[in-house]
């Protein structure tokens, strides 16, 4: 467990750290499938290592791309959103999700086609405000979604 949180330091370091860790392919691997792991700590972990990797890439279409390659990587933070128990996994999911989409607009389509809209819609009623107010902003940001709908408590949310 020490050993993923070096590794999450040292990809958040520099877009070159970020690169050379994607190189050992190996270690990048076995990194990404922890992201399934039964056990949170580990998922956590993965999960931060990964949000550090596109944080550290964001403003490089081609790494990303080659992030994406290599690896389920939208599937993966999409897990984090339909399985949104843990606030702080959700938040850092939703994070790299924007982190993404800043660095290649066209991702957005992809991510609507495979219910990742209708994530962020479910998000909308989650139980946690902060995650509440991060899923409408990032729907109203990159896919302009600005309607109100009624919940069965009485009150109004945007979609």
């Amino acid at each position: 467990m020490l050993s993923l949180w070096v590794l999450c330091n040292v990809v958040a370091n520099t877009e070159a750290d970020a690169t050379s860790f994607m190189g050992d392919h190996q270690l990048f691997y076995m990194a990404m499938q922890l992201t399934r792991s039964p056990i949170y700590a580990e998922r956590k972990e993965s999960l931060h290592l990964l949000a550090n990797l596109i944080h550290a890439l964001k403003g490089t279409p081609d790494k990303i791309r080659q992030l994406l390659s290599m690896s389920e990587v939208e599937a993966q933070l999409r897990s984090f959103l339909v399985n949104s128990d843990h606030v702080s996994l959700t938040m850092l999911a939703l994070h790299s999700i924007d982190d993404l989409f800043t660095s290649i607009p066209e991702l957005k389509e992809d991510f609507e086609k495979t219910g990742g809209l209708d994530c962020l819609e479910d998000l909308q009623l989650h139980h946690d405000e902060q995650v509440n107010e991060q899923a409408l902003d990032l729907a109203k940001r990159h896919f302009g979604c600005v309607e109100e709908v009624s919940m069965q408590a009485g009150g109004t949310f945007s979609i």
